[in-house]
């Protein structure tokens, strides 16, 4: 199923956006238990924007097999849920260095002298 959303006054087309009916069929779970983990925040689809129904997409089936693995391996969910929000945490952190690693760097090639590294006298 194709999904056309409006993004900044542009009509972007998003590909393979599956309903919870479709994406239940794919993945072979139940829609009861995609709607719980919706619910606990273990894997949160995004919502049609004016229908409000849940919309999967490819990211959220690679989410799903790390549940699932997780799962497998013994981990309960409220421990998933924990250890998903810790990782994401990281996440922004690491993104936020990035951004700031890289004006750094833009700020070094144009040469602007508060950005040189200054040796300690002493």
């Amino acid at each position: 199923m194709n999904l056309y959303l409006r993004m900044g006054g542009i009509l972007m087309e998003r590909h393979n956006m599956f309903s919870i009916g479709e994406f239940s069929r794919k993945t072979g779970i139940s829609i009861r238990n995609l709607r719980y983990y919706d619910e606990i925040g273990l894997l949160v689809p995004e919502k049609h924007p004016t229908s409000g129904h849940r919309m999967y997409n490819d990211k959220d089936v690679l989410t799903l097999q790390k549940i699932l693995s997780l799962k497998f391996l013994g981990y309960s969910l409220d421990k998933i849920t924990d250890l998903n929000e810790t990782l994401s945490l990281h996440l922004k952190a690491l993104e936020e260095q990035k951004k700031t690693d890289r004006k750094i760097n833009e700020y070094d090639k144009k040469g602007y002298p508060f950005t040189k590294r200054r040796r300690r006298s002493g």
